[in-house]
């Protein structure tokens, strides 16, 4: 399972996380250990609350479709 990093979803998956996310490295270098937590049964990443600028916990929804997650949403 991968990330479609082409697609315009992906674009708004990147988007999405640099609003909140407080840490210093690149999304680029964290994104294997993002699909590491992922499966097709749990389809979504928490950015826990210490690593955003809000000091709250962020999720980010995925739809898998075939073998790539396709992202949705986050709160």
């Amino acid at each position: 399972m991968e990330f479609d990093y082409f697609e315009e979803d992906y674009v708004n998956f990147e988007k999405d996380f640099t609003e909140p996310y407080a840490g210093d490295t690149p999304l680029a270098f964290i994104t294997d250990d993002m699909l590491k937590t992922m499966s097709v049964y749990t389809p979504f990443f928490i950015l826990p609350g210490h690593m955003s600028k809000d000091r709250l916990r962020h999720v980010f929804y995925f739809v898998v479709e075939e073998d790539k997650y396709i992202y949705s949403h986050y709160e």
